[in-house]
């Protein structure tokens, strides 16, 4: 499977030709064959009845485990120091396994990775992080696909098909706003992309008719921007003619007011699904059904003082038991009448670390933080980060750096990747310092922000 990943790379700086060309493949065949494996897998499990569905994610708990501690050093240790088997008998002994979180990723290092999966196999996954310290990890190279048939079948769930056309409102990079173009094709996601950094009620009647041609049949992004979307729809009276299947909101958590408002800019449904770059936990919505519906197949979900803990069946490269993910939530069981699918635990009140912080831009634009979150490796030599903004237009990027780090070189890339998001809407000065300002707890912010902004 690390040709898929070498397919991607490979694909992100191909011409625009080759990309329409690649565009013409079913999805099904670029994802390949564990997608497709996956995905009839889950179709079929999808009405299991809960005990079997139990019993499964029991099974895959205690093989991710045995494989950790067979393979992992920092968990064959720590079996060892605990006195446990590889291979667990109850769910007892798996509780008795202390949680992790980033820090224990950070100062473990290597010893986290899984001896059983070669290089070859696994690629390298950084995350900005909404607190502002840059995490890498390791992630096994078929999980892409694995995860996009989860992805899928909750699209299903809403009729809506792999090869159906979206709109994207996410924090990918616009080199051409600069020359005024806020819109860009991504074939191989059949995907319009509009920026989510430009928009403003003028720019997005500019390209509505952009829009209406591409013929979407839902939008995929930020709850923040599909709201300021939305608003422009409503005020213009054109949502309906879009005649959307759905609006897929991620990565933000999206409230009740902004769901009345989209919904009723489309009229269609509105659903979400709860996930992470760690990918240990995976709960989205279904038509009927309350909350975020946890699936079990994924991984399995717990809390400890209402934060999520996670652990995730689809990474073999650097597998995470317990891990700590950050975010709270209510977790409770699905109604005991149900079956498959409605039987699934459920999520409420999921309090994200992605809030829905917002930068203003030149224009007025709101600019969601989440959409500047950077999946790459510009902050490899920045230990915190955390942006400032007290004017319109403007705002400072703090960064403190590591012992690596190199002014010229390491700045400039970190400019330019921001710059090829926000274009001119927002100019972004680099200060470096010795530290960074908490709140009176002692956490982080990502963003200080002194401006009244709301959405």
């Amino acid at each position: 499977m690390l040709f898929l990943k070498i397919l991607k790379d490979a694909y992100t700086h191909s011409p625009s030709w080759a990309k329409v060309l690649l565009a013409s493949v079913p999805p099904s065949l670029i994802l390949g064959r564990q997608y497709r494996s996956h995905l009839k897998f889950l179709e079929s499990s999808d009405s299991w009845p809960t005990e079997r569905l139990l019993e499964y994610q029991r099974q895959r708990l205690f093989e991710i485990a045995e494989f950790a501690a067979n393979t992992v050093p920092y968990y064959r240790e720590l079996f060892r120091e605990l006195r446990l088997p590889a291979r667990l008998s109850s769910m007892e002994q798996f509780l008795s396994i202390p949680p992790i979180d980033k820090e224990t990723i950070r100062r473990q290092g290597e010893k986290m990775l899984s001896e059983a999966v070669p290089a070859r196999s696994r690629y390298k996954v950084t995350t900005g992080g909404t607190t502002g310290v840059p995490l890498g990890f390791w992630m096994s190279s078929d999980a892409y696909a694995r995860e996009w048939a989860f992805v899928h079948n909750l699209l299903a769930r809403y009729g809506i098909v792999p090869s159906d056309r979206k709109i994207g409102l996410r924090g990918v990079s616009f080199n051409q706003s600069k020359r005024g173009r806020f819109t860009q094709i991504n074939p191989i996601y059949r995907e319009l992309q509009v920026s989510p950094f430009h928009l403003t009620e003028s720019i997005v009647t500019q390209i509505l008719p952009e829009i209406e041609y591409f013929k979407p049949g839902y939008i995929h992004g930020y709850p923040s921007s599909i709201t300021l979307f939305a608003k422009v729809a409503l005020q213009g009276g054109w949502g309906m003619r879009l005649k959307l299947k759905g609006v897929l909101a991620i990565s933000e958590t999206l409230y009740p007011h902004q769901h009345e408002l989209i919904e009723k800019a489309f009229g269609c449904p509105v659903f979400t699904f709860y996930g992470h770059s760690e990918r240990l936990i995976f709960a989205g919505t279904a038509p009927h059904a309350e909350g975020l519906l946890v699936d079990p197949r994924y991984g399995l979900a717990e809390t400890i003082d209402g934060e999520l803990i996670g652990t995730g069946f689809l990474n073999r490269a650097q597998p995470l038991l317990r891990y700590r993910t950050g975010d709270h939530a209510r977790l409770s069981k699905g109604p005991a009448e149900s079956h498959g699918v409605l039987a699934f635990p459920r999520l409420t009140e999921v309090q994200g670390r992605w809030r829905q912080e917002m930068l203003i831009g030149k224009n007025g634009a709101l600019i969601s933080v989440t959409a500047l979150n950077m999946h790459s490796e510009i902050f490899t030599n920045v230990e915190r980060f955390q942006f400032y903004q007290d004017a319109p237009g403007r705002a400072e990027l703090r960064i403190v750096v590591s012992g690596n780090f190199q002014k010229e070189n390491d700045e400039r890339r970190i400019y330019q990747a921001f710059s090829n998001k926000v274009g001119e809407e927002l100019d972004i000065a680099i200060r470096t310092v010795d530290q960074i300002e908490l709140t009176p707890r002692g956490k982080q912010m990502f963003l200080i922000q002194k401006l009244k902004t709301s959405i």
